[in-house]
Order: C-alpha cells, then sequence, then structure tokens
C-alpha cells in the first residue's frame, strides 16, 4: 500500500492507495477465456453424463435422457473447439487489413454454430420436461436434471457469445 502525506492548510492530508485502481470496473473477459471456460464446464459435464451412463442400465428413460445430454455436450464441445482455433488465428494477424477480411468470415462461422445449437437446447429441454408415470428426472435422477439444466445453460450463453460475437 502507499501512502501519501500531502501539506494542506488546515492540517495534512493522507491518501491511501493500494494496487487496484480506486473504482475499478470488471475486466471484460477475452473471447479466447470465454470459450476455455465453457470448454471446462462442457468437458465436466460429458464426463459426469459418462460417469451415469456407466453406472446405469441401458433400458432405462434416464440412462437415454442423459445419453441426449451427453450427445448435446458433445456437438458444444466441438464447437467450442474449433472456435477457440477460430480466435486463436485471429488474434495472431497483426495486420488490421488481414483481420478486416478474416473477420466477417470468422462471424458467419460463430452465426452457424449459433444455429446448431438451437436444436440442442431443445433436445436438452425435451429430457428435462420428459415424465415417466407423472415424474420427471428431477425425481429420478435429481443431480442429472441439475446437470442437464446446468448444460442448457451454458450452451445457451455459448450460443448467446457466438452471436453476439464482438472481433
Amino acid at each position: 500500500m502507499l501512502i501519501l502525506r500531502l501539506k494542506a492548510v488546515a492540517g495534512t492530508i493522507i491518501l491511501a492507495s493500494s494496487a487496484l485502481p480506486f473504482a475499478q470496473q470488471p475486466k471484460r473477459q477475452s473471447n479466447r477465456a470465454f470459450l476455455s471456460a465453457k470448454l471446462e464446464a462442457i468437458t465436466n459435464h460429458m464426463e459426469s453424463f459418462t460417469d451415469f451412463r456407466q453406472s446405469h442400465s441401458a433400458d432405462s428413460g434416464e440412462y437415454v435422457i442423459v445419453g441426449s445430454f451427453y450427445d448435446a455436450a458433445v456437438v458444444a464441445g466441438e464447437y467450442l473447439y474449433s472456435s477457440i482455433t477460430l480466435v486463436r488465428v485471429y488474434e495472431l494477424l497483426s495486420c488490421e487489413a488481414d483481420r478486416s477480411r478474416a473477420r466477417p468470415v470468422i462471424k458467419e462461422q460463430f452465426a452457424y454454430n449459433a444455429r446448431q445449437l438451437e436444436p440442442k437446447i431443445k433436445l436438452i429441454d425435451m429430457g428435462l420436461k420428459a415424465t415417466k408415470d407423472g415424474r420427471g428426472l428431477s425425481y429420478y435422477e435429481p443431480s442429472m436434471a441439475t446437470a442437464g439444466a446446468s448444460l442448457r445453460r451454458d450452451i445457451q450463453e455459448l450460443k448467446s457469445f457466438f452471436e453476439s460475437i464482438n472481433l
């Protein structure tokens, strides 16, 4: 901490400063950092769904629903991985003219990714709403219902990111 003593007319004024600016605004997460964090979250979902499926019977409805969650996560992961590569290539372009030419191509790919994620969100919704004996997944497998809802949020956030990326 830095302490400054200033002489004033009526006495001494002490100003204290730390390493953080006084009115620091939260830093906006970089595109690559956002995508990397989402890839990690999606990968964790895939592991949870795989663990569940390995320990449950393949003929149960829950197994099928969790399998559809896994499939949605795999697709999202594939789009994430390719998107991270596109962002990395864009970051390597040092010339603004090259970036200007690459920007619409990358945005077009991200718009395509967003459109492809929409059916996956609907598939997850169907799984979360499915019932057996009048009860949903949250009754039979609450942890998988929670994981499915979390996956849905992650994919929705990813879709929104793809639709509004700022390069």
